[in-house]
């Protein structure tokens, strides 16, 4: 294993609801509350291992403004995408 081969051990993905003080006004309405994915991947790099974590709001209203779907079904579906995501990443490596 050369230094710079890198392996994602495990990914993983969490969600929690946020309600926002002031509402967010966009074109596609009103935002007052967001769903945040947090992401949490550990990493072996040459050896060493390490642990990272970022999260992001998923908001249907304006990375999905499609109105024929509800609210909570895009939200539900962002949600299985994002876990979709962490679980095809367990175990996939890069080598330098």
């Amino acid at each position: 294993m050369s230094r710079l081969d890198t392996k994602i051990v495990d990914a993983e993905v969490a969600f929690e609801y946020q309600r926002l003080k002031t509402p967010l006004r966009l074109s596609s309405g009103p935002i007052t509350e967001l769903t945040q994915a947090t992401a949490t991947v550990a990493v072996d790099v040459g050896g060493r291992r390490g642990v990272g974590r970022g999260a992001v709001y998923l908001s249907d209203l304006w990375a999905w403004p499609d109105r024929e779907l509800s609210h909570d079904e895009r939200d539900r579906m962002l949600r299985e995408f994002c876990r979709e995501i962490a679980t095809k990443t367990k175990g996939t490596k890069k080598r330098e």
